[in-house]
């Protein structure tokens, strides 16, 4: 049972005395006060118990119990937690070296004696351009900007300056146990860490430096393990730095109290900064506690090195690596002879008018968010593509005035045509076409090596949110998205390809050479791919999906198993080659990045005549599944590994991001009343299959006539029908032939042209 005494006092006092009452060596960590004038119930607890993300856990719950609602389930226990810190003490010895240089920095100050407070805030226009813009701008983390900014200001004070050793701060919340989920688990668990930077007036060039040596989260609880629960370690890591740097988020100030761990007399630091961006107003805040010897003018020192990485925010372009996708993207679009083959589109449209400069508004607030989309791309000194990233990029808006639909086509032709010249972003275009029926129109084209097509509705979705926000005179979050798609593209850029390049060797060895259904040397038009649609049945639609169950695969093996045998048939092989495209979102939060995540590698299917559809189905997915931990090497790295130059010269899309029903959503809430959209690719032959309750294949061919084109899709349709209601080998599939005749016509499905 907790007591809980009235006060008439305000809640700064009653925190004061109730702060007074608590006593951890008896158990009294926590203490409530009533204010019976204000109705406020005032919470106060000792840091012990709890850090910056459990008190908002205990505020939820709290707030949640007194309102009568169920808790919601426990996680793992803090007292688990410990527990396994404990048995993992001994880990990560092996960086006892990197630890004890990093603490045998110089001091800032002979002696910590005599301390001082004092808060700085930063104003709301310099606070916007560091919190929001600077860590998409400069590539840099929010934390590591605003320690960067304080070393610049601590050597600005130093007599001599030198290297200094500084604890930095993290939430400590990595799973001691693979099995522990901490989400919701109240505790101290904030981990520290040192880091040691040299002399910088410069702040971002120390903040990058401060990225580059700052340990990651595993780092941080590391060190503490070896510090405080490692016996032969613990010794060797007794030195402390002199300065702590703590980056608390983005909150209400309001929402809590600020009541220190300590009495500013006890801080074992000469300098101690906790800053944090109030959400009310998106000021930046910084509270200093500073010991004798330390000048005041450190605050105003600070302050000017968040003025100076604002404004290298302003006009910072820098450059980031490429991901696989992008970089053939990047080196076919510049041997391409029309550059429409590598231009999206998307014709929306509206049953209202549109706001011009409000949408170039918006578009610029995307660029902030997603900085990709405003992305140029060149190639560095080593002949390699690189994206070029800056800040502040916005796209015009240009309005024409049509009166017919075929003035509208014409001017989606002449635009798809126009291309883009990748080093001279942006790589988008935004038309509004007024004077149809209707409603405006906007034409959206963009290059496609700004962004996938899974990354389309979410960038629609912030790109309409964004003009709605703007238009409406309200506030929009900016902010780069995390994880961002550079962050993605630098971690896929650092990884060894060793292991993988030796798997698609293997994979591939025996081969006997491409699959080219237009022959090796096809002679390709300049003009756009034609597509023709074929819409399955409802019942065909079901049998697969069916088949797919019952033999324990995937739709997506018993599509490529189908599209296999058509090539197989079609080429007089018993295997086939064809590419297939990969998400390459597996990771934490990467369902939401914008950008070219999207890969495509090869698909080896072998089919024996007397395999039955079972072993078939099977082995398809086996391959695709023993393939997936080395998808994300680039398709040039692959085909060199299997010593050929080309592998395929089709290409099969499984489009299963779509997402009908928030498209619907979308497009009626922003008034949206149609929409048209396409793209292409450089290959001869685009399969696009689309699940649903009729499946859908669209084929866009660059080679031979409708009339070819035709028949392979009525026969690739006919070996999907085949394939669902065989019963026997595949070798009794009827017409898998070396150029099977053309399918009877059969009124089973709609076609498009």
């Amino acid at each position: 049972e907790v007591a809980v005494p009235e006060h008439t006092a305000d809640a700064t006092a009653a925190a004061a005395e109730a702060a007074r009452r608590l006593d951890p060596e008896a158990g009294e960590i926590v203490a409530f006060s009533w204010l019976t004038a204000s109705r406020t119930l005032v919470v106060t607890v000792h840091h012990l118990a709890v850090d910056a993300v459990s008190w908002l856990i205990l505020l939820d719950d709290l707030a949640t119990a007194l309102g009568g609602a169920p808790l919601p389930p426990p996680t793992t226990s803090y007292a688990a937690h410990a527990e396994a810190l404990a048995v993992r003490a001994a880990e990560g010895s092996d960086d006892i070296g990197h630890w004890i240089t990093a603490l045998r920095a110089p001091d800032l100050l002979p002696a910590v004696a005599g301390h001082r407070e004092t808060t700085v805030v930063l104003p709301p226009e310099t606070s916007d351009l560091v919190t929001r813009t600077a860590p998409g701008a400069l590539g840099i983390g929010l934390t590591e900007l605003l320690c960067g900014a304080l070393r610049a200001a601590l050597t600005r004070v130093q007599t001599t300056p030198t290297d200094l050793a500084v604890e930095l701060e993290r939430h400590g919340r990595v799973p001691a146990a693979e099995h522990h989920d901490y989400s919701r688990t109240v505790g101290w668990f904030t981990s520290i860490a040192p880091v040691r930077l040299t002399a910088h007036t410069d702040p971002v060039a120390a903040a990058r430096e401060t990225a580059a040596r700052r340990p990651d989260e595993d780092g941080h609880t590391a060190y503490g393990r070896l510090r405080y629960l490692n016996p032969q370690t613990a010794p060797l890591l007794t030195a402390r730095p002199q300065v702590l740097f703590n980056y608390l988020g983005r909150g209400n100030e309001s929402e809590a109290l600020r009541i220190t761990g300590h009495t500013p007399a006890t801080s074992p630091y000469a300098v101690e900064v906790n800053a944090w961006t109030d959400e009310a107003t998106g000021r930046l805040h910084a509270a200093f506690t500073l010991a004798d010897g330390v000048p005041d003018a450190i605050t105003g020192h600070w302050l000017t090195a968040l003025e100076q990485i604002a404004d290298a925010s302003a006009t910072a372009e820098r450059t980031a690596p490429v991901t696989p996708l992008q970089r053939g993207l990047y080196f076919q679009s510049q041997l391409a002879a029309t550059a429409g083959h590598y231009v999206a589109q998307s014709f929306f449209t509206f049953d209202r008018t549109l706001d011009t400069d409000a949408l170039s508004e918006a578009m610029a607030r995307v660029i902030s968010r997603h900085p990709v989309v405003g992305a140029g791309f060149t190639t560095d000194d080593d002949g390699d593509p690189v994206q070029l990233l800056k800040a502040g990029r916005r796209v015009a808006v240009r309005t024409v005035h049509l009166s017919t639909r075929a003035e509208a086509e014409a001017l989606r032709t002449e635009d798809r045509e126009r291309g883009f010249d990748p080093g001279e972003p942006p790589l988008v275009r935004m038309t509004v076409v007024r004077g149809l029926e209707g409603g405006d129109r906007l034409l959206l084209s963009y290059h496609l090596l700004l962004w996938d097509g899974w990354s389309r509705e979410i960038l629609l979705r912030d790109l309409f949110d964004a003009y709605e926000a703007v238009a409406a005179g309200r506030a929009w979050d900016a902010s780069p998205a995390v994880p961002g798609f550079e962050e993605y593209a630098r971690t896929l850029a650092a990884k060894d390809p060793a292991v993988s390049t030796r798997f698609w060797a293997e994979h591939l060895a025996g081969l006997p050479g491409p699959t080219l259904l237009a022959g090796p040397a096809p002679a390709l038009g300049d003009e756009l791919p034609r597509p023709l649609t074929h819409t399955l049945p409802a019942e065909l639609s079901h049998l697969l999906r069916e088949t797919a169950r019952t033999r324990g695969v995937t739709l997506n093996s018993v599509l490529t198993g189908a599209f296999g045998l058509l090539l197989g048939a079609r080429t007089g092989r018993g295997d086939a080659v064809f590419g297939v495209t990969v998400s390459g979102r597996e990771g934490d939060g990467h369902g939401d990045i914008v950008g070219v995540l999207l890969n495509t590698v090869p698909m080896w299917t072998r089919a024996r005549p007397d395999d039955t559809v079972d072993a078939y189905l099977s082995s398809v997915q086996a391959a695709r599944v023993a393939a997936m931990e080395h998808e994300h090497l680039g398709l040039g790295e692959i085909q060199r590994a299997g010593g050929h130059d080309t592998l395929f010269d089709n290409l099969f899309v499984l489009q299963n991001f779509l997402d009908l029903d928030a498209f619907a959503e979308m497009n009626a809430r922003h008034g949206i009343t149609s929409v048209l959209a396409d793209d292409s690719t450089h290959y001869p032959y685009t399969w696009v299959v689309t699940p649903g309750d009729r499946l859908t294949v669209k084929l866009e061919h660059r080679h031979g006539d409708a009339a070819h084109a035709r028949r392979l899709l009525d026969d690739y349709v006919r070996v999907l029908s085949d394939l669902a209601t065989a019963t026997g080998p595949l070798g009794a599939l009827p017409g898998l032939g070396p150029d099977p005749a053309p399918a009877a016509r059969t009124p089973i499905g709609t076609d498009t042209v």
